[in-house]
């Protein structure tokens, strides 16, 4: 899973998705930012969370893969 940090340094996401860059700076602290993911946010199923409301906004939909 990608981390908050990871998310931060991306150029594809700041060429093409500059919004959630600027999200993910505004997570927590630092502590959190290095090992929190977008899918845990998400999967943690909290309504307050900070990535569902722009997942929302952007109409982003979730590929979700399980072992066999």
């Amino acid at each position: 899973m990608t981390t908050e940090d990871e998310l931060i340094a991306s150029d594809i996401l700041r060429l093409h998705c500059p919004m959630l860059i600027e999200l993910a700076k505004l997570i927590a602290d630092p502590q959190v930012r290095n090992k929190g993911t977008i899918g845990g946010d998400i999967a943690h199923g909290d309504p307050g969370n900070d990535h569902l409301g722009l997942m929302l906004v952007l109409n982003a939909q979730f590929v979700i893969n399980f072992p066999p």
